[in-house]
């Protein structure tokens, strides 16, 4: 699940700058020690951007009722596969019951072992994300995958791009308050490994929103938690030439 959030979240953030700052030394953010816990909020799953996923996976997606693109333009969309490919989204986004937890830290010291496994940048003031989209659509979707399989990896494109919005919409309710205190924020570390996992999930009530971690990964399987650093933004900085 790291994996394909990462990818995603990658893919994407390759088209947006990346924050200019510098690390933020051990300053903690005025938000330490107060989770913020959303949930039922409204997730916007675009159909250019499944498609555009679907087409990097090798997914054929005709038997969607979606048209192979016209020569030169590989992803674009007539109408008729837009239409298609909407209504397919639009019936798993019904299963869907996002909520996200976060919260933010201070910078780590030396004996704090488990800041080193999350902060992406050591010693510098981070937060944590956790985002889930429930565990209706996972059910549905093992449920295609004895019966309808193509439907299935299509399925699960579509849930690669809403837990990426969710994590974007949790993040972006941070930057805000990173802004306030004159502090951008490192691009979203995706975590992985049941060793970082645990440790974010002891920083995190995460009963709060029904997460919980087995011996394969998180559970409810369409959960992902990322980590990203607070940056101080540069000063006096000269323009270019």
């Amino acid at each position: 699940r790291a994996h394909g959030l990462r990818v995603v979240l990658a893919d994407q953030a390759a088209r947006v700058r990346s924050p200019a700052g510098r690390p933020a030394g051990g300053q903690s953010p005025q938000a330490v020690g107060r989770v913020k816990k959303i949930r039922g909020f409204k997730l916007s799953v675009r159909p250019k951007e499944v498609h555009r996923l679907a087409r990097k996976a090798g997914l054929d997606l005709a038997p969607f009722g979606v048209q192979p693109p016209p020569e030169g333009r590989p992803y674009a969309l007539s109408a008729a596969s837009l239409t298609a490919l909407s209504k397919e989204i639009e019936a798993a986004v019904k299963l869907l019951a996002p909520a996200v937890l976060y919260e933010s830290f201070p910078g780590s010291t030396a004996a704090d072992a488990s800041s080193k496994l999350l902060a992406p940048i050591p010693g510098v003031a981070f937060s944590l994300v956790l985002a889930t989209l429930g565990e209706s659509i996972g059910a549905k979707k093992r449920e295609l995958e004895g019966s309808d399989p193509q439907r299935a990896r299509l399925w699960a494109i579509i849930c690669e791009s809403a837990l990426a919005e969710a994590v974007r919409f949790a993040s972006s309710l941070i930057e805000t308050e990173a802004a306030l205190e004159n502090c951008e924020l490192s691009p979203l570390n995706p975590l992985s490994g049941n060793e970082a996992l645990a440790a974010a999930l002891d920083r995190l009530d995460c009963s709060k929103i029904g997460v919980s971690l087995a011996d394969h990964g998180l559970q409810p399987t369409d959960s992902a938690i990322v980590t990203l650093s607070w940056l101080s933004k540069s000063r006096g900085r000269r323009p270019k030439a």
